[in-house]
């Protein structure tokens, strides 16, 4: 994403960092030409992140997981350590 010189301004007198616009880029509903963050939506995102965060320690505790697929269907999954068997 390209910064304007205006942008970098406004980010800098609003304590807005990149990081705060990445996130709302890849979370905020859009509105016309706007992404837009509020905090309902913020604890919307918080609930989802806090689910995926836990799917993801169990599947540390797993060792990982391998999904086969072909176009749009899987075929098969199994645990990363049978993979590793091959």
């Amino acid at each position: 994403m390209k910064y304007t010189y205006h942008s970098i301004n406004r980010m800098n007198t609003r304590g807005i960092s990149k990081e705060m616009i990445e996130f709302t880029l890849n979370y905020g509903s859009i509105d016309g030409d706007a992404y837009v963050t509020n905090r309902k939506l913020l604890n919307k995102v918080i609930q989802h992140l806090t689910r995926q965060l836990a799917l993801a320690k169990k599947l540390i505790d797993k060792g990982g997981v391998v999904v086969v697929t072909d176009n749009s269907s899987v075929i098969t999954t199994y645990d990363y350590e049978s993979y590793k068997a091959y």
